[in-house]
């Protein structure tokens, strides 16, 4: 249920399609962020976004300053990297591939 008084929304992406044993048992179809969601005339924009770029470890996207940067700290040395604009999220098959999470701020 989402209403317009809300200043975060999570979507869950539900991935699972075996006994959960990591990257082997979910579904990989790409699913495309929208940058900015509507509802009831407010608008949200895309924060971050969680996603599993290895078994059993999570990594984040999160938006400074109109640009998306991954973190991942399992990288040695550039844990912390620049991915663009929407279009580079979008391209970017590891996320669109693994994403669990995605949180939008209001406006």
């Amino acid at each position: 249920n989402i209403n317009n008084n809300a200043e975060d929304i999570f979507i869950s992406i539900d991935r699972s399609i075996g006994p959960n044993e990591g990257l082997n048992d979910i579904n990989r179809i790409k699913i495309y962020p929208e940058e900015i969601l509507t509802n009831d005339g407010e608008e949200y924009i895309l924060n971050g976004i969680v996603y599993m770029p290895f078994n059993n470890h999570y990594a984040a996207v999160f938006r400074c300053n109109d640009i998306y940067y991954n973190y991942d700290d399992i990288e040695i040395g550039n844990f912390i990297y620049r991915i663009g604009n929407i279009s580079d999220v979008k391209s970017n098959n590891l996320v669109c591939n693994t994403s669990s999470l995605y949180h939008y701020i209001k406006r």
